[in-house]
């Protein structure tokens, strides 16, 4: 059994050249969950979503909280009604923070990240509390960029 075992979510986005969008979320499976526990990844709404006509979202981080604000839909809804990737995603934060009514020692227990790509290739990652990054391969070579923080430690 590992000592510390890694964080075991991943998110990935993709946009083909066809204008085609796909993702995929994986969780860290049984050896970590706590008995009973069902995470958000396959809770279609929650740990991810596409639509072909808006784009797509997905999330990593504490899943109960997600699921409580069907994080995925409710980025690519806010995308569908104009908001950009960083600010759709930032609103799902704020989501997150108001069922804590906003109270940082609260906040601080856990961590939660989102992901959003829009049909046109415009993205973004935001994250509950600063230092958090993603990585993009939008056809060149691959980098890492800052999710942007909602919360600064």
């Amino acid at each position: 059994m590992a000592v510390r075992p890694p964080t075991g979510t991943i998110n990935c986005l993709a946009l083909n050249t066809h204008g085609e969008i796909s993702g995929v979320t994986t969780t860290s499976g049984l050896a970590w969950k706590i008995p009973g526990r069902v995470g958000d990844s396959p809770i279609i709404g929650a740990g991810l979503y596409l639509d072909q006509d808006v784009g797509g979202a997905g999330s990593t981080g504490r899943g109960e909280e997600n699921i409580r604000v069907s994080g995925a839909h409710t980025i690519v809804e806010n995308m569908r009604h104009g908001m950009a990737p960083k600010e759709a995603c930032l609103d799902a934060l704020k989501r997150v923070a108001r069922n804590y009514n906003n109270d940082r020692s609260k906040l601080l227990q856990f961590d939660i990240s989102f992901y959003a790509l829009r049909r046109d290739g415009d993205f973004a990652g935001a994250s509950l509390w600063n230092g958090h990054k993603f990585a993009v391969n939008d056809g060149g070579a691959s980098r890492i960029e800052p999710c942007t923080p909602l919360l600064e430690r």
